[in-house]
């Protein structure tokens, strides 16, 4: 039942693809006004920061080293910035959720389906879904994929062919951040080695370096948004 593709794993990907479609449905049902939307959001953050926390606060612990609070990977990093915003950006459409949306909605599914702790040994046996530090980085990974998608359902969060230069811009910043704390780590002597795939690929042994995902997030993100401004023409045309 345990391990990659396991049993636990398919109910997990199972149960997050069902929680979000439903969640989705009954938000746009429920939430009508703006405070209503504004309270949902910040719930959702809420419960991301606590399982955000209690992941990097668990591998912190693992790993004995106190940099690993700091948010270093595309999720964590995303996963912080939709927090911020949700709580304190009013403008949902602004040029810092039309960089971290799409990230969002690229690496939270990407890391679904492929869970980096079933690569690790850090336990000295193989991860399972339900080890004190796997289950909070499930859950943080599934409610920052649902509040990615609830940004886009309110209609708050408009995907636009105009403003895909954040997107790409944001992520520069993110590799830029990557390379600031991997030097940061390094000169204080604990080093982190797998900063956003800087010094090694995702799979190992594969071409899943930083380079190759930032190509693949361009793609998917050029997916999503043409699938986005699909719909909502259809929609468009549909009601006219």
């Amino acid at each position: 039942m345990n391990g990659l593709y396991g049993g636990w794993h398919i109910i997990v990907l199972v149960l997050t693809v069902v929680g979000i479609v439903g969640g989705c449905i009954l938000i746009k049902k429920r939430c009508k006004t703006e405070r209503a939307k504004d309270i949902t959001y910040k719930v959702i953050a809420g419960v991301l920061l606590v399982f955000l926390l209690a992941t990097r606060i668990a591998d912190a612990i693992i790993k004995k080293n106190a940099f690993e609070l700091v948010p270093y990977t595309q999720c964590s990093l995303t996963a912080m910035l939709l927090i911020i915003g949700a709580f304190f950006v009013k403008d949902k459409n602004h040029p810092l959720f039309h960089c971290i949306v799409f990230v969002g909605l690229a690496c939270f599914p990407m890391n679904q389906f492929y869970p980096g702790f079933f690569n690790e040994d850090s336990m000295h046996h193989t991860a399972t879904i339900f080890e004190w530090r796997a289950f909070p980085s499930l859950i943080y990974h599934s409610v920052g994929w649902f509040l990615s998608v609830v940004f886009v359902v309110m209609g708050d969060f408009k995907p636009d062919w105009k403003k895909l230069r954040y997107a790409l811009i944001g992520y520069s910043l993110y590799v830029a951040w990557g390379l600031f704390v991997k030097s940061i780590t390094q000169l204080a002597g604990f080093p982190i080695y797998d900063i956003m795939f800087l010094d090694a690929p995702l799979l190992e042994g594969s071409i899943f370096h930083w380079w190759f995902v930032a190509l693949l997030y361009g793609l998917v993100l050029l997916g999503i948004l043409f699938t986005i401004q699909t719909i909502i023409k259809h929609r468009k045309k549909k009601h006219s």
